[in-house]
């Protein structure tokens, strides 16, 4: 019956997710998850508010600081998105992609010592036959050979 009632509200993702906040507007897993659905369809403000919305909600919900950072680095915000990584993985140390990411805005404001780092952590606490580990492993070698060009 619960299911027949959804169908009633769930046209697509984004009313589903806007239903769940009207019926409970503190629910700060129903703003991340619009927060995905708005950046899917190309709402970079709708998403980028309402990731902070969920921050705002529980800033214990490392997943709505990773998605924050996620959506900064993509506009080239690298200080925001360093910001919200740091954020993520003082929550959720062994969040492997966050180490990554944050690895990733740091080479882009020159703090290649900061890159090689953090993405060094990432491919230690990766698992040999994890898929991403090749990226990882490409990344680090980028910012390794970027440090070696700046001391030549």
């Amino acid at each position: 019956a619960l299911t027949f009632r959804q169908t009633r509200v769930w046209h697509d993702s984004r009313t589903l997710w806007e239903h769940a906040l009207r019926v409970d507007p503190d629910d700060y897993v129903a703003y991340l998850n619009r927060g995905t659905v708005r950046q899917a369809e190309g709402d970079l403000v709708g998403a980028f508010a309402d990731f902070t919305e969920a921050v705002r909600r529980n800033p214990d919900y490392y997943l709505a600081f990773y998605s924050r950072a996620t959506e900064r680095l993509a506009r080239g915000d690298d200080a925001g998105a360093i910001a919200d990584y740091t954020a993520t993985l003082r929550i959720n140390p062994r969040y492997i992609e966050a180490y990554n990411n944050r690895g990733l805005a740091r080479q882009r404001t020159g703090d290649l010592e900061g890159a090689i780092a953090d993405l060094s952590e990432a491919l230690r606490r990766s698992p040999p036959a994890w898929p991403p580990r090749t990226m990882i492993q490409a990344n680090l070698t980028m910012a390794q050979q970027a440090l070696a060009r700046r001391g030549q």
